[in-house]
């Protein structure tokens, strides 16, 4: 029988945090993130030094040549870093991370072209559909990357893998391989991760209706919180809400839709 549990993570707090509640409940003996193979023995030695996450992040960041800007992208490892700091305390778990450096490098320059284009449409308030449409040819030509042999040795004992959502290979992998995937239930897609999933399935009016989308989460809900986790929670409480079907069957048609067991997203959704 396949010993792997799979979580898909949003990077969201409030989501990893749920999953850090799991972690707790669970007999595992090895633990597989969403973190570039080269950072494997730069975490494992932080988290034994007990050493705190804002220690790791920065060290972690000046490993792969990131400026602190890049801070907000790993906030939601918080949850988990410290979870594990508790656990390797009370049982002895192997670490292991899965992404490629490449990968990784790739995702932080897809940021960088997509805050650029939310920019343009920001102060011209027009959306140049082709400038959109690159940019998703570009996201989907370039397959993002893991180790997959690491996930074939972790079959052999109790493993947890915790993936992020969207990450369609990983996920299309590891559903093959029998592994039981797990979802937050309550959580509803953000209109750049339904658009950047289903990519080149979209009609141009669908582009720009997620592009409209997503620039009013950032223009209303981002601009005016704390940070994405508050930003997150209202926007999913209210515009989130109205236009959740039309995300939930815009992923289907990707095949995207994990109808799986789930874990226990936000309740006050």
């Amino acid at each position: 029988m396949n010993s792997l549990l799979v979580y898909v993570i949003p990077r969201i707090k409030i989501f990893s945090s749920r999953i850090c509640e799991k972690l707790f409940e669970k007999d595992f003996s090895y633990i597989a993130l969403p973190l570039p193979i080269e950072i494997e023995n730069l975490l494992s030695e932080f988290l034994s030094e007990n050493k705190s996450f804002e220690e790791f992040l920065k060290e972690m960041l000046n490993f792969l040549g990131l400026s602190e800007v890049y801070r907000k992208r790993y906030h939601y490892i918080e949850p988990i870093y410290n979870t594990l700091k508790i656990i390797i305390k009370i049982k002895e778990i192997k670490l292991v991370c899965y992404k490629s450096l490449d990968t990784e490098l790739a995702e932080v320059n897809y940021i960088e072209k997509l805050l650029a284009l939310v920019a343009r449409v920001i102060v011209s308030r027009k959306i140049d559909v082709e400038y959109w449409k690159e940019f998703l040819s570009e996201v989907s030509s370039s397959e993002l990357e893991a180790d997959f042999s690491v996930f074939n040795k972790l079959t052999l004992d109790k493993a947890i893998i915790l993936v992020e959502y969207c990450n369609k290979s990983v996920l299309k992998y590891l559903k093959k391989t029998g592994a039981r995937i797990i979802v937050p239930k309550d959580y509803i897609p953000m209109p750049i991760e339904v658009l950047i999933c289903v990519n080149k399935l979209l009609s141009e009016k669908e582009i720009i209706f997620l592009v409209k989308e997503y620039v009013k989460f950032i223009e209303e809900y981002l601009f005016k919180c704390n940070n994405i986790d508050e930003a997150y929670i209202l926007w999913a409480s209210t515009r989130g809400k109205e236009i959740k079907n039309m995300l939930f069957n815009l992923m289907k048609r990707a095949n995207f839709s994990l109808e799986l067991s789930s874990f226990e997203g936000l309740s006050s959704l």
